[in-house]
């Protein structure tokens, strides 16, 4: 992500949205599958 912002402003705004649209709800999905592992006493 380092070098788009760096380097190719036009393309920055659709990385953004892609990653706040699907990769930060994935990641919340995994990090609440690991909460429940560990409340399970895993």
């Amino acid at each position: 992500m380092r070098n788009l912002i760096l380097h190719d402003y036009s393309g920055l705004l659709s990385v953004v949205w892609r990653t706040v649209t699907e990769s930060i709800p994935d990641l919340q999905a995994r990090m609440a599958l690991i909460r429940n592992w560990r409340v399970q006493g895993e």
